[in-house]
């Protein structure tokens, strides 16, 4: 579209600043994911037995539940949204409750 006719379709900023909390939440999904994978890769091949199993929950429930809080920001009426919010919202829950299904061997 020419850019003089950008004024003329204001575009609503609601989705986009949905977009951006699901962004974030699966942002944080992310890190968590990668502070557990990394633990366990460091039990596999490192030298020690890796962060003692309740450190290593207070550091992902501390980058797991503001990751819930944005995925239930995400939240909206429409079904679509719901489906698109189920993703981060899974993915933080059960990023919470992994160091507590994780055996240690």
């Amino acid at each position: 579209m020419a850019r003089p006719l950008r004024r003329l379709y204001p575009v609503p900023g609601f989705q986009r600043r949905r977009h951006r909390s699901w962004i974030a939440s699966m942002t944080c999904a992310t890190f968590s994911m990668l502070v557990i994978g990394a633990d366990l890769a460091w039990q596999r091949w490192g030298s020690g037995p890796g962060i003692e199993r309740h450190w290593l929950a207070v550091i992902v429930t501390s980058i797991s539940l503001p990751g819930l809080w944005f995925g239930f920001m995400t939240l909206r009426g429409r079904f679509a949204w719901i489906a698109y919010a189920a993703v981060p919202l899974g993915a933080n829950a059960l990023l919470l409750a992994l160091p507590w299904i994780e055996k240690r061997g």
